[in-house]
């Protein structure tokens, strides 16, 4: 019992294990940003005002902070992963957001990193 406290109490509370595509299709998990801080934002390339005024208010925040944000690795995971391929990641980002790498890949693998970041989204019809 008291193993099993201790292992739970090292858990972290948000984030964990994930395996995803880059926007380049490369595939990357949590230990590919290890020993670099790590930003993370969950949205999708189809959604016209929310998403982007955060990652232009993120990319704000990187840039004010000047040589120190080189050690952050800015990443925005897709939710909607049927749309956001890595070419359309890829051509979202490189336009407009450079410092962030486009993550998908499978719906599967997008639930899992969705609870591990405890993060909830659901694709709704746009009237």
């Amino acid at each position: 019992m008291a193993t099993q406290q201790m292992a739970m109490s090292s858990r972290p509370l948000v984030g964990g294990s994930f395996r995803l595509i880059d926007h380049h299709s490369a595939p990357v998990t949590e230990e590919s940003y290890r020993g670099r801080f790590v930003l993370i934002f969950f949205g999708f390339t189809h959604c016209q005002v929310v998403c982007p005024r955060a990652l232009s208010r993120l990319l704000a925040v990187l840039e004010r902070l000047g040589p120190p944000a080189d050690h952050f690795h800015a990443l925005y995971i897709t939710v909607d992963p049927e749309r956001d391929t890595p070419e359309v990641m890829r051509t979202f980002l490189e336009k407009a957001y450079p410092r962030f790498a486009g993550l998908t890949g499978s719906r599967a693998a997008i639930d899992v990193a969705k609870r591990a970041f405890r993060v909830f989204a659901e694709r709704r019809p746009d009237p």
